[in-house]
């Protein structure tokens, strides 16, 4: 008889431990978040998405904040107007969260609690928008899809920026990430979006998802995951090889490590 596999909760469970200890290793780091959304990762990630879902002025924008982190992209998003909530299943980086808000001066925008994705505390029809970096891929997706649906204004979108499990070649060394000298940075449970995930996002939406192939996240992949880094002539070699394979031969973005997700209510 087949052993059940990890329930929902159960990996909640494990993703809180994981991320509690991540916080703890980023207590000491500078909260002042730069005006420059290129500032960081998630600054880019942020215009992208905002460029690509046409999302318009942010002045008066209710926006939920799935999987906070520690705060950079609600700081972001409420310096553009925008009144923020947010949720992280990880107490001790919300506390972080938090504490970023009051640096930067919007902690009276921004309102941020404990929760998981899969029961969303808000009232229904509560938001203009739903936004997440490598959110979903952490959660039980068809769950997280429907509270979705369930939280946002009609006409509203969500909209997430996540790894997907289209390329091949990526699906092979996932499976000795940990190995052979390939680094695993995520937690336990997580996974790439799979086509399942995706039909569960568009039956939750009623067929409104789109998937967009932004660029081609490959080759940088290997100077995260093995080189470390450590070679900054590799590093701007490895991103010039993801920026001219997007350019030159634009079906590969769809093997991208990363894609954009739109969803509209």
């Amino acid at each position: 008889m087949a052993h059940p596999g990890p329930t929902w909760r159960d990996r909640q469970r494990a993703e809180r431990q994981f991320y509690d200890n991540r916080a703890a290793q980023e207590a000491d780091r500078d909260l002042h978040v730069a005006d420059d959304l290129h500032h960081s990762t998630q600054g880019i990630s942020l215009s992208v998405l905002r460029a690509r879902c046409h999302l318009g002025p942010s002045e008066g924008m209710r926006v939920l904040d799935c999987g906070c982190g520690t705060g950079m992209a609600a700081v972001l998003w409420a310096r553009s107007g925008a009144r923020v909530w947010g949720f992280d299943i990880s107490p001790q980086r919300v506390s972080l969260a938090k504490k970023r808000a009051v640096v930067n001066g919007v902690a009276n925008q921004v309102s941020l609690q404990v929760g998981a994705f899969e029961e969303l505390c808000y009232q229904a029809e509560s938001f203009d928008l739903l936004f997440g970096i490598h959110v979903l891929h952490h959660v039980d997706v068809a769950k997280a899809a429907r509270e979705a649906h369930r939280v946002l204004k009609p006409g509203g979108k969500a909209v997430f920026w996540e790894p997907m499990d289209r390329n091949p070649v990526l699906r092979f060394f996932r499976r000795y990430a940990g190995r052979f000298g390939i680094v695993k940075l995520g937690s336990q449970h997580e996974h790439p979006l799979t086509s399942r995930d995706l039909e569960d996002l568009s039956a939750a939406f009623g067929g409104r998802a789109r998937v967009h192939n932004t660029g081609f996240y490959f080759f940088s992949l290997l100077d995260r995951n093995v080189v470390r880094y450590r070679s900054r002539a590799l590093s701007r070699l490895l991103r010039g090889l993801d920026l001219g394979a997007a350019r030159l031969l634009p079906p590969l973005r769809r093997y991208s490590f990363v894609g954009l997700v739109e969803l509209t209510k």
